[in-house]
């Protein structure tokens, strides 16, 4: 299976802590039998036209899935393989959302179906809205 991981970055940079994750991944992907390609957006100011290029470039690339990433992200790498082989056409990972506020409460990410969420019987927390800053998706979907 073959998975673009596609990270839009404007001036192409990520954090340090999406580096070390980038690194484990790739070797956990080599256990899995996953061929990772990672690919940049560098230069696209406008975030969905990043994507668009993202997607654009993966499927012609061959790939059967596209793992989105934001740059200033970190993750477990067996949640990335997790994703990857849940057969799901579209499936993501609930992180924070950023504020620009140190002290705010803490927010998600994503609109549940039910409050407080339900995990359904695949292990999954099923939703209504999900951001895309860490997003698997199948080629079909496309």
């Amino acid at each position: 299976m073959r998975v673009a991981l596609c990270t839009p970055s404007l001036d192409g940079k990520v954090q340090d802590e999406y580096s070390l994750s980038l690194a484990k991944t790739v070797v956990a992907c080599a256990k899995a039998g996953i061929e990772l390609m990672p690919c940049g957006a560098r230069g696209i100011t406008v975030v969905h036209d990043a994507r668009n290029h993202l997607v654009a470039r993966a499927l012609f690339e061959g790939a059967d899935k596209v793992f989105f990433i934001d740059a200033d992200m970190s993750w477990r790498p067996e949640d990335f393989v997790r994703l990857v082989q849940s057969g799901e056409p579209l499936v993501g990972g609930v992180y924070q959302q950023r504020t620009r506020y140190f002290h705010a409460p803490l927010t998600f990410a994503a609109k549940f179906n039910d409050m407080p969420p339900v995990v359904g019987d695949d292990g999954l927390l099923h939703m209504v809205g999900l951001g895309t800053g860490f997003l698997c998706i199948d080629r079909k979907v496309f």
